[in-house]
């Protein structure tokens, strides 16, 4: 028998149960609980099975199956439901209240992009202020890349760099590239790059390569030595009459990118003679007994560069302090002045 069957056996059960139980309850057993003044129904029969029309049928005709039950004066009154059910029954809406609110959490702001920015600005002496603006890249190493110059900065704690570079074309276009592969690109033009020569040097921090100029017949240590431990500024072509040195990237960083510029005013100079250049590499406890390279460059009058690498056997520590000088690496470099 299956557990629905069981179900239903025990419902059928309990309703014969409860069936007999009001007719006996109807007899003998009325009539000692409430006195003879009852008049109790003989014979009483519950009819089961029929329609409700034939149940009503039945009722109307009080002589259809003997004596009834004479029910009268009865009030009908409805069962105290929860209120809840009540108000269901009889149709009325529910009223629902709102949650308490929560307690406030930690507030988010999302940030949709990290934005960065680089302009580029032209300056007297054919420069081009540089300045960039990546607050996500706070204290990160960018390189920067014009032409033949290519060299690594820091940003600051803000993320901010702003630098000056020697133009070596018109048209001057520069790249920051970011050390998670991000990049961005500024330019403007500088109409003054036919006024300049330029010769540049570029290599790794710690390679002590450097770049000498000796204006017009000047001695190492004199006003005419132009070098990155003397190297003057754009200012110094005003007069017409003198270069100046720009360094570019943190020198004494081994793996950083640098590079040494050297400027003259060859459309300008009221001098008269030579500027005599070399390149050189002094000789380090960070270089010494090794080989290191670089790769020089001049760029005559905003015209195509001319490049030369170089590879160069540093002597044993015991020659620490002492200078290499290597002679005429780009063949001619010399800038005659007007």
């Amino acid at each position: 028998m299956s557990h629905k069957t069981e179900i239903m056996t025990a419902a059928g059960t309990l309703a014969c149960a409860l069936g007999i139980g009001f007719v006996m309850q109807s007899g003998d057993a009325a009539q000692q609980r409430y006195g003879d003044h009852v008049q109790v129904a003989q014979n009483s029969v519950i009819t089961v099975g029929l329609s409700s029309v034939e149940r009503l049928s039945q009722a109307a005709d009080p002589a259809a199956d003997g004596p009834v039950l004479d029910v009268h004066d009865i009030t009908l009154t409805s069962a105290e439901l929860p209120e809840a059910v009540t108000r269901t029954a009889t149709a009325e809406p529910a009223v629902f209240e709102e949650p308490a609110p929560l307690a406030p959490g930690p507030q988010y702001t999302i940030r949709s992009g990290c934005p960065v920015s680089a302009t580029a600005q032209p300056l007297p002496g054919a420069m081009v202020s540089v300045d960039i603006k990546a607050a996500c890249f706070a204290g990160q190493i960018v390189t920067i890349t014009h032409q033949s110059i290519v060299f690594d900065e820091k940003l600051s704690d803000d993320g901010k760099l702003s630098v000056v570079i020697p133009a070596l074309k018109s048209d001057a276009e520069f790249s920051i590239s970011f050390e998670n592969g991000k990049s961005a690109t500024a330019s403007t033009s500088v109409p003054t790059i036919a006024l300049y020569d330029r010769v540049l040097i570029q290599g790794v921090g710690e390679t002590g390569i450097q770049i000498h100029a000796r204006e017009f017949g000047a001695s190492y240590g004199d006003d005419g030595h132009v070098w990155s431990g003397a190297p003057r500024d754009a200012s110094a072509v005003n007069d017409g009459v003198g270069g100046f040195m720009t360094v570019l990237g943190q020198p004494g960083d081994k793996d950083h990118l640098v590079s040494e510029i050297y400027t003259y005013p060859v459309a300008v100079s009221r001098a008269v003679g030579a500027v005599d250049l070399s390149i050189e590499t002094e000789v380090t406890a960070a270089n010494c007994g090794t080989t290191v390279s670089a790769t020089a460059v001049k760029v005559f009058r905003g015209g195509l560069p001319e490049v030369s690498d170089l590879s160069i056997d540093v002597p044993s520590c015991e020659a620490v302090g002492d200078f290499l000088v290597l002679k005429n690496p780009l063949g001619d470099l010399k800038l005659a002045s007007n």
